[in-house]
């Protein structure tokens, strides 16, 4: 059968017609060859019929083309980069006694959110990376029952980090902390800035900045650097009250500065020597009180003749109104975080990280003799436990939280444990779920359903094991919701239940 060359434009037609191609492919199927293609002209039943079309020039289907083409890259590059929320699917249904809200916060990387103390408001923290490396930074507050922006709250620009390695300074705390019945708001802007704002108007009330030397560090006991400072921050839930913990390093004195939210101002200063890494840092309920919780460093970890059992505490109780160390606790746990359950007793969530199965001859297997990790309450005069909370099947590790009145007590109770290959652990979870206990009764007044886990390959192109990653959560200070995110995944959206 006779086969001719047709015209650019009308080979894009038939192209189209007959190969049902894209047309930014058919146009590019025309380049070359001098702007001719051959077709079968016998599979077209218009070709003798209709007048041969205007020919386009070469460069205009050249252009059009690559505008195409342009146009699809940035299509693909955008999705890459915004990639479309999961669909929001709890893990099971076994919620109980909470009614769920879903908010499409249009949460990004960096974002985290809290919960006001009703727990009717969120504050998101926003962060925005510009090409100097500087963060733009606003707080976002939005209503629970209604979605919307009820406030915007810029903040300083955060500067560049400086090229220091290890960093001179490391943060370990919640950025922003309600305070003082929710009449305040503590932000930790960056270096060792904070920013009070009036949590009725959202206005910056007072700017205080830490006067810190280093000189009165000890030598560093450890083999490896570690940051210079490490900064843990907190406010009272029911008076103006904020404590900031310093430790210094690395580690081997620290102090904690106690401000007045109303004024802006330094009250107190308290030496209270923290040997091992901090972890967080929480005042009671008054502000009468100060718990700091610290990692424990082991006796291979330090140089000689540095000696472990000269600092077994790892919890440092301090009295607020004295400006004294009230007591030292040694735990016996591998703790996570502290926060206090009323005015006399701290609570601590064991990091879980005991709990584990080890790889074998290429198979795993159960650890034998573990003991499920849970949540202990030490009263802070005499250092002697007073409860133990966890789910009877899976225990409770990471988390703790309670209500400003001591009565509540929210604990992660999910169900995970860790794989071990070699020297490496990683995180496992069967199911993320939270559980709110009533303290006087240890009864169950509410649990979650299993909350969405994001999970990612521990090894490049190995998808035989991933790594799990728990969601986040923050406990409203009346105990009555629970804010959960996923910051740092894809996910855009928070979830608040709320205690029926």
């Amino acid at each position: 059968m006779q086969r001719s060359p047709i015209a650019p434009a009308d080979a894009l037609d038939e192209c189209q017609d007959h190969l049902s191609l894209p047309i930014s492919i058919c146009s590019l199927l025309t380049i070359g060859n001098e702007g001719r293609i051959t077709f079968d002209r016998a599979a077209s039943s218009r070709n003798s019929m209709n007048p041969a079309p205007h020919k386009l020039p070469k460069w205009k289907i050249s252009a059009f083309s690559l505008a195409v083409l342009l146009g699809i890259g940035l299509i693909a590059v955008y999705r890459f980069l915004n990639p479309p929320d999961p669909p929001d699917e709890d893990a099971d249904n076994s919620s109980y006694n909470l009614d769920k809200t879903v908010i499409q916060a249009g949460m990004r990387d960096m974002d985290k959110a809290s919960l006001s103390p009703d727990g009717s408001r969120v504050l998101i923290d926003r962060r925005e990376t510009k090409q100097d490396l500087s963060e733009m930074r606003w707080l976002e507050v939005r209503d629970v029952s209604s979605f919307q922006t009820l406030a915007t709250i810029r903040l300083p620009t955060v500067p560049p980090p400086p090229p220091a390695m290890p960093p001179k300074m490391e943060s370990v705390s919640t950025e922003v902390h309600f305070c003082n019945g929710g009449k305040s708001i503590l932000v930790h802007e960056s270096g060792y800035t904070f920013s009070i704002i009036d949590a009725r108007t959202y206005t910056q009330r007072a700017s205080m900045t830490l006067p810190v030397t280093t000189n009165h560090s000890a030598e560093n006991p450890l083999y490896v650097d570690k940051p210079a400072v490490v900064l843990a921050s907190s406010c009272a839930a029911n008076a103006p009250v904020a404590a900031v913990e310093l430790v210094f390093g690395p580690f081997g004195t620290g102090v904690t500065k106690v401000f007045d939210l109303d004024t802006g101002k330094q009250v107190s200063e308290i030496a209270a020597d923290a040997f091992g890494y901090p972890i967080n840092i929480d005042v009671s309920p008054s502000g009468a009180s100060a718990a700091i919780l610290v990692a424990r460093f082991q006796r291979e970890d330090l140089k000689p003749p540095y000696d472990t059992t000269k600092y077994n505490a790892d919890l440092a109780i301090l009295d607020l109104n004295t400006h004294s160390v009230r007591s030292r606790i040694l735990s016996g746990m591998d703790g996570s975080r502290v926060a206090f359950a009323g005015e006399d007793e701290v609570a601590v969530a064991d990091s879980g990280e005991r709990d584990g199965r080890q790889e074998t001859s290429g198979h795993t297997q159960e650890k034998p003799g573990i003991q499920l990790s849970d949540i202990e309450l030490f009263d802070i005069h005499t250092g002697i436990v007073s409860q133990r909370f966890g789910d009877p099947a899976d225990g409770a590790r990471a988390f703790v939280a309670a209500s400003s009145d001591g009565r509540l007590l929210l604990g992660y109770t999910g169900k995970e444990w860790m794989y071990w290959e070699r020297m490496g652990s990683y995180l496992q979870i069967d199911r993320a779920r939270f559980t709110i206990w009533d303290r006087q009764t240890g009864r169950v007044m509410a649990h979650s359903p299993g909350l969405q886990v994001f999970k990612a390959d521990y090894k490049m192109l190995d998808n035989s094991h991933t790594v799990s990653r728990r969601p986040t959560m923050d406990y409203s200070q009346q105990g009555n919701a629970v804010l959960v995110s996923w910051p740092g995944f894809s996910t855009k959206r928070l979830e608040v239940f709320t205690v029926k």
